[in-house]
């Protein structure tokens, strides 16, 4: 924090999502002295609340979006190399029951997307047989199926994901800080110089000096655009995204499946195995609430359900098989007379006035190439003839190097782990988290043999994972490590309760806490949890 208000910084980033992540390691790896600035945790918002996945986006090619769908097939093949422990080639089954004409229109419409793609280490798409569907899909409605097709994207963690990126900005000379909401832009001669800021952590107060801003805020674009303009127009339209985890054992799924909306509007949802459960979502509505409690309404949670029986009948789902829920707001731009499935998912970048850079809109697949554009412009503000060119696309996330396959990383971190006593699934969880900076939490295993023990029995999160992230990762509350460091928020259900008692004094031990401190920073997560869960009813 010393730093933070001692030094100048060629630029500070307003907003630690994915977005910011990314022009924090874009400018650090350029050169330029960087902070990063998150009012809450990294990837609090958006980029912890999506749908995990790493996709060209097929949809889009049915609203002609043909350049965001390249760009983005573009940018998964990217991903796949930089963070091949993160970034996973996962099967997607389309089931068809309406005939020829049907199936004509998607098999189409796939080798647009196989060929926009051109992926290598992904399988181009493939016509299945109705008894392929079947065994990829045993619950699946039979009557009228007649057959379907598997194309292939990428799921991924969305929060690990930001994480990772933060970290090799860092390494790079980058300033990350969390809990530090900008309350203020400052300015010299009309022209931004900086932001006033708090530490919501303490209540400080305090200034940060910069040649250049950039607002990457996702969802409090608007917000942030009327702290340096207070006559900005709203340029966001939020659309809400809600999302349920079910058991994997409900709907038995051996693929990603693409599922129908029960209503006439459409869309269809994604039913993805994540974590040895079921990931369901999304919903697309607008949203005018508070975008920092994001409630999962009973009509979410209908809609979700709904769509899953009419595909799954024998599932017969209900509300007591939610493990948890969640929703984010995508940050569209706004345009007039549109639908929220109608309007792009392409960004935007501007200037203001006051010389502040904003990006707004996008999607998680394709911020490198969203941090890339507003870091040129940075760079290009400031007259920075001398500095590097964008290396983004050659900065491997995690320890991760060169050439090294999914596979290798694997069979490795199975081996060191094994040699520490540990299973087999907790060592792919550590890989996927951590990369080869999964050997770290080996070390802190060497300072002590119960860190090697699970925080929940049968799920792969240990104890050390969360010294870990208090050291490493800056985590400074219980829903840090519950829902972010690691995502046993969403998959402990009623187990969750105990976590949150052993995570408290794991973090008590590293953080200095006092007894009544850990019991406190216990229950304020007890209470947001309970406070969720009620929220999550209303209609």
């Amino acid at each position: 924090m010393r730093r933070l208000q001692s030094d100048r910084f060629d630029l500070i980033v307003i907003g630690g999502g994915i977005t910011g992540a990314g022009i924090s390691l874009d400018a650090a790896s350029r050169g330029l002295r960087v902070a990063l600035l998150e009012k809450s945790d990294f990837a609090s918002g958006t980029s912890s609340k999506s749908t995990k996945l790493i996709h060209g986006g097929l949809r889009y090619l049915e609203n002609l979006h043909l350049a965001l769908t390249y760009e983005a097939c573009v940018e998964r093949q990217l991903l796949l190399r930089l963070a091949p422990h993160l970034v996973e080639p996962f099967p997607f089954l389309i089931p068809n029951y309406r005939g020829f004409l049907q199936k004509q229109k998607l098999s189409a419409g796939l080798w647009l997307y196989d060929l926009m793609a051109s992926l290598q280490g992904v399988t181009f798409h493939r016509a299945l047989s109705r008894d392929e569907v079947i065994r990829f899909a045993p619950l699946i409605e039979r009557n009228r199926l007649s057959g379907g097709f598997i194309y292939y994207d990428c799921k991924t963690d969305d929060s690990r994901l930001t994480l990772e990126v933060i970290k090799c900005g860092a390494r790079y000379g980058a300033l990350p800080i969390n809990y530090v909401e900008v309350v203020e832009i400052l300015r010299e001669r009309r022209l931004a110089t900086g932001v006033k800021a708090v530490d919501r952590l303490t209540g400080e107060i305090f200034e940060v000096g910069a040649r250049s801003i950039a607002s990457a805020t996702g969802a409090w674009t608007d917000a942030v655009h009327k702290l340096d303009d207070s006559q900005a127009k709203p340029m966001i339209r939020p659309s809400k995204g809600a999302h349920l985890v079910l058991p994997r054992e409900k709907l038995r799924l051996e693929t990603a499946v693409l599922v129908p909306s029960a209503t006439e509007d459409g869309r269809f949802i994604f039913a993805v195995p994540w974590y040895g459960e079921v990931l369901l979502g999304t919903t697309d509505t607008d949203y005018t609430g508070s975008l920092d409690n994001i409630p999962v309404t009973n009509e979410d949670v209908a809609y979700l359900i709904a769509a899953t029986n009419r595909l799954f009948p024998e599932a017969k789902i209900t509300t007591e098989d939610v493990i948890s829920s969640f929703a984010g707001v995508r940050p569209l731009i706004d345009s007039p007379g549109a639908s929220t499935t109608r309007i792009s998912r392409e960004h935007s970048t501007f200037e203001s006035p006051s010389g502040v850079i904003f990006v707004a809109g996008g999607k998680l697949t394709t911020y490198r190439r969203m941090a890339q554009e507003v870091t040129d412009r940075i760079i290009s503000r400031l007259g920075l003839k001398e500095a590097k060119r964008c290396s983004t696309e050659r900065i491997l996330l995690s320890g991760v190097e060169l050439g090294e396959t999914a596979d290798r990383l694997r069979a490795q971190a199975i081996e060191d782990c094994k040699a520490q006593g540990l299973e087999e699934d907790v060592a792919l969880s550590l890989l996927t988290s951590f990369g080869k900076d999964y050997q770290a939490i080996l070390k802190i295993i060497d300072e002590d043999r119960n860190l090697s023990r699970r925080i929940i029995g049968g799920l792969p999160h240990i104890r050390a994972e969360v010294v870990y992230a208090c050291r490493f990762e800056l985590a400074a509350k219980v829903e840090d490590i519950l829902r972010r460091r690691t995502r046993l928020a969403l998959l402990a259900g009623n187990r969750l309760a105990r976590a949150i008692e052993d995570t408290a004094e794991l973090m008590g031990k590293e953080l200095d806490w006092d007894r009544n401190q850990i019991k406190s920073e216990a229950n304020v997560y007890k209470e947001t949890v309970g406070m969720l869960q009620t929220a999550d009813r209303r209609g």
